[in-house]
């Protein structure tokens, strides 16, 4: 299916950032707030903070209690900017606002901070 899907893509061109969602504009808010709560989740929240709650007390869990209001209020307000901008990423984004130097910098920091605090 993956192959398929690589394949097919391939023989697409798509150059502009409503292209990258794919029901374009007609999704509602909630299904993309959710969306973006979903690709949140990962190891970390099943592995790491189950650990650091049974060492620390659930005083770790309010964090991520307050993570999903946080992500869907800058799903509200940043999409409509990286759509009017016709960008995908926050790095591209930068690259735009300022220069290749701040898109370059913030994808080697945000590397480096996912690697060690992961």
């Amino acid at each position: 299916v993956g192959v398929y899907a690589w394949l097919h893509q391939r023989k697409q061109t798509t150059n502009q950032a409503s292209s990258y969602f794919l029901a374009s504009r007609d999704v509602l808010f909630f299904a993309v707030a959710a969306t973006l709560f979903s690709s949140n989740i990962g190891a970390e929240h099943f592995v790491g903070l189950a650990g650091s709650a049974a060492h620390t007390g659930m005083a770790v869990g309010a964090y991520e209690w307050t993570a999903p209001i946080l992500i869907w209020i800058q799903g509200y307000f940043v999409s409509p900017i990286y759509i009017a901008a016709n960008v995908r990423t926050t790095p591209e984004y930068l690259e735009l606002r300022f220069n290749r130097v701040v898109r370059v910098y913030f994808s080697a920091i945000a590397l480096l901070l996912y690697i060690f605090t992961v």
